[in-house]
């Protein structure tokens, strides 16, 4: 199944990553991209952004992955998506805030993801909630901020996403 195969190839790209192998992570990540489009599967090629953004911004290279969101998040947006828009919105937001960006426009971004997330969307509520709370902490309201980071944590608490609990004990 060609369909499969290219999201499995994002999926590896973005382990490949985690383990610093960044040459290796863009092109299994690239070679997504390229199958899926090929079969004119654009919400999935859009998907394959999020461990594009993945890669770069392990490789420390923030701009390129606010790229790939962006990339991602239009494409999403023009297609009327929302399920996934919610995650990259809110990856967006991170990236904004990791880059020491604007913060209206990464809080722009964290409300945007809040308003499309589902109430099952585990990993999206963490996220919006762990990216709101490090723009309040940026703006010294640091008891509200830690309120939404340990609200993260506790959403995440029951689940078996280690790498999501680590990114938000690291944001707490």
């Amino acid at each position: 199944d060609r369909q499969s195969e290219g999201n499995l190839l994002a999926v590896l790209g973005g382990l490949y990553a985690m383990q610093g192998a960044f040459d290796r992570a863009r092109e299994l990540v690239s070679r997504a991209r390229s199958l899926l489009q090929e079969l004119g599967l654009e919400l999935d090629t859009a998907r394959v952004g999020i461990e594009a953004w993945r890669t770069e911004m392990l490789a420390g290279r923030l701009d390129a992955a606010e790229e790939e969101l962006r990339r991602s998040y239009d494409a999403l947006e023009a297609r009327g998506e929302k399920y996934t828009l919610s995650t990259i919105a809110g990856l967006l937001g991170r990236t904004i805030v990791e880059r020491d960006g604007p913060l209206e426009e990464a809080l722009e971004m964290c409300d945007r993801s809040r308003e499309l997330a589902s109430d099952g969307d585990i990993a999206t509520q963490a996220l919006w909630r762990s990216v709101r709370g490090r723009i309040l902490a940026r703006t010294g309201a640091l008891v509200e901020a830690e309120g939404l980071l340990r609200e993260a944590l506790a959403i995440l608490e029951p689940t078996d996403a280690p790498v999501l609990r680590s990114e938000a004990y690291v944001d707490l």
